[in-house]
């Protein structure tokens, strides 16, 4: 695959904080790649040096080979869309969208012609007339995406753009979000804080924490191969057990775990006596209800019914795990593990991954 944005190297502070550490990473052309972390991490940060709103401390921003970092916003060709729009008030959505081609010297028919290519991309023909306090949130989000691409930009940045909208028309404008993408086959850079979305939406996630890279991968290596213990916990849930390693082999790696001994696969730089996590998602955790005391593993302390799985919380060697139990009926609930019930805990060394503490 072709390499179309290449940052190389980046480093940003503001005064004492250290916003971007050495961060690198490339983006494929048509691709859309996610930066994803927490609030504060440094991702907006990274996407405004991008955009030439921010001016990098150090490091290269490329396209195409060109290190654009010295290049004003308007000599980037960059769409942007921010995370409130910031669309004009008293301009119609036709306006709007227009703009971006006005100043840059288009008018006349052919101006309207991109303006109404846009409306259309967007399903938003018949309500170009319209102003932005007479559009819902999902359609002002519609005529932001349309300004941004009017002008064919090289690279489209996106802000936490559907953060302001309600849960179910997040939804829906994640898959017209990707069907745009696809449609035009523009490369995208895609900031959220929700994995969720991140997931819905990218080819590939670059996972961030205070202003470092963490991982980069597609959704499935890093939700099944989480690189550390912060991609671990931040990617859905895992449980992290803490143990001990008791031999390295070519295969295989031996740890102690709360008192039971594990064959894991190898982890590579792991020695005898260092501590680890071992993480298994709560999805691969199996219960089952002990009879007697010879086989305690643990106390089921709390059970959530969450509609497609059953949540539960186990107290287990001075360690809490949590397991989802999925397809379960209504007249099977009974006879599933209930809260005080003591239980055996179990899961496949296949499904979990080491972790260096």
């Amino acid at each position: 695959m072709e390499r179309y944005l290449e940052v190389r190297g980046l480093w940003k502070s503001f005064g004492p904080v250290l916003a971007l550490h050495d961060v690198s990473f490339a983006v494929e052309r048509n691709e859309f790649f996610t930066l994803l972390g927490p609030s504060g991490c440094g991702k907006t940060t990274l996407l405004r040096c991008v955009a030439g709103f921010e001016q990098a401390d150090a490091g290269e921003i490329a396209v195409e080979g060109h290190d654009m970092r010295f290049d004003p916003p308007e000599k980037r060709d960059v769409g942007f869309v921010f995370q409130r729009y910031a669309l004009f008030p008293t301009m119609t959505a036709y306006r709007n969208v227009a703009f971006g081609l006005e100043m840059r010297g288009l008018h006349g028919a052919e101006l309207d012609r991109r303006v109404q290519e846009a409306l259309d991309l967007v399903r938003l023909r018949g309500l170009e007339h319209r102003r932005p306090r007479e559009l819902s949130g999902g359609q002002q989000q519609r005529v932001a995406v349309a300004r941004a691409l009017v002008i064919r930009p090289r690279l489209l940045l996106m802000d936490e753009p559907l953060s302001n909208l309600d849960a179910k028309l997040r939804q829906e404008m994640r898959t017209e979000i990707r069907r745009i993408q696809k449609e035009t086959g523009i490369t995208t850079l895609y900031v959220t804080h929700d994995q969720e979305e991140a997931f819905s939406l990218s080819d590939r996630i670059l996972v961030m924490d205070a202003g470092r890279v963490q991982q980069i991968g597609t959704h499935a290596e890093l939700y099944f191969q989480p690189a550390n213990g912060f991609v671990a916990d931040f990617i859905g849930q895992a449980n992290r057990l803490p143990g001990e390693v008791v031999a390295a082999q070519v295969e295989e790696t031996t740890v102690r775990v709360l008192g039971e001994t594990l064959r894991l696969p190898r982890r590579p730089g792991l020695a005898p006596g260092q501590r680890v996590f071992v993480s298994v998602r709560p999805e691969h955790v199996r219960l089952a209800v002990c009879p007697g005391d010879s086989c305690l593993k643990g106390r089921v302390r709390q059970r959530q019914f969450l509609g497609p799985f059953l949540r539960y919380f186990v107290d287990i060697g001075g360690a809490e795990v949590v397991a989802d139990i999925s397809g379960i009926t209504l007249d099977g609930l009974a006879s599933l593990p209930q809260e005080g019930d003591n239980v055996t805990v179990g899961f496949s060394p296949h499904d979990c991954t080491l972790l260096e503490a």
